[in-house]
């Protein structure tokens, strides 16, 4: 029952940091799409 928490507390970090990366890349393709257009 004690390796619950600990496993929800390990998760929510690294759920936390996928979240951030994913937005990242998100925003620098976007970025990168209205750079490189001749617009």
């Amino acid at each position: 029952m004690r390796e619950l928490p600990v496993n929800v507390a390990d998760k929510s970090p690294d759920r936390s940091t996928n979240s951030t990366k994913f937005r990242t890349e998100v925003f620098t393709t976007l970025f990168e799409d209205i750079c490189i257009k001749p617009d």
